[in-house]
């Protein structure tokens, strides 16, 4: 009676302990009546910024049974609006486990609830929690204000190359938001206004004779002498009455 007394014990020890699970990991054992089981462990929450790929990997362990005589399906549901999964189903042999890509479009910050759905043709389908973060993207409007000295302008039809100083500003009270001075040299109250995400963009706006508009990019600035700081690389289109510009602006020091 001894034995068996601490033998219950440690039984409901092992099944406690069995139930505290890492909260990054998700792991399922389905019970092996069938003669095959798995176990299923990956990262329940998903962090990633709006307009932005994921790679989510999964790995399958095999508990009992041969998984190449029960192949499993794998799949996510409850995607959020403006979210895609591909393939929409992956077949697990071998390999033991997979990748599903996760594209995420204009998606507002948040949390969302997903299910990570796994199938069996002997144990039916078994459905995971799944959580996509949308993070906010951070401002870098304070990090782009300085005065740029070396900037320049490629535009065409008429490849024209153009050298200027721009001040880039903060907007006030308007996160992600910058205005750029002087592009093309057209003076210092030729002011663009700018919004920054993963991305910078003008959006089509008119400033004195002037209609501009384009998108770009911002990043670290590569040289050497300034490798603390950033440089902008943007298209845009500047129209003046009947004449139409294509132009590459470099804001740059």
């Amino acid at each position: 009676m001894k034995w068996k007394g601490l033998a219950i014990v440690l039984l409901v020890f092992l099944s406690c302990c069995n139930k505290n699970n890492s909260s990054n990991n998700n792991v399922v054992n389905p019970p092996a009546t069938s003669g095959f089981g798995y176990s299923v462990t990956f990262d329940s929450t998903i962090s990633i910024y709006a307009n932005s790929n994921f790679n989510f990997p999964f790995f399958i362990n095999v508990d009992s049974g041969d998984i190449n005589s029960n192949p499993l399906t794998a799949n996510i549901t409850s995607l959020p609006a403006f979210t895609t999964c591909s393939p929409s189903t992956l077949v697990v042999t071998e390999l033991l486990g997979g990748v599903l890509k996760i594209k995420v479009g204009n998606l507002a910050v948040g949390t969302y609830k997903m299910q990570l759905v796994i199938n069996s043709t002997k144990l039916g389908a078994k459905s995971r929690n799944l959580y996509l973060k949308i993070n906010p993207l951070p401002d870098y409007s304070s990090l782009l204000a300085r005065t740029y000295t070396g900037c320049y302008d490629f535009c065409t039809p008429i490849n024209s190359l153009t050298y200027y100083t721009s001040v880039v500003e903060k907007i006030v009270d308007t996160p992600y938001k910058i205005s750029i001075s002087n592009i093309k040299k057209l003076g210092s109250s030729f002011v663009v206004r700018a919004w920054l995400s993963n991305i910078v963009t003008i959006p089509r706006q008119t400033i004195g004779p002037y209609t501009i508009w384009g998108s770009g990019t911002f990043s670290k600035d590569g040289r050497a002498a300034f490798d603390s700081l950033y440089t902008m690389t943007i298209n845009d289109t500047l129209v003046n009455g009947v004449d139409t510009e294509y132009c590459t602006v470099h804001v740059q020091h």
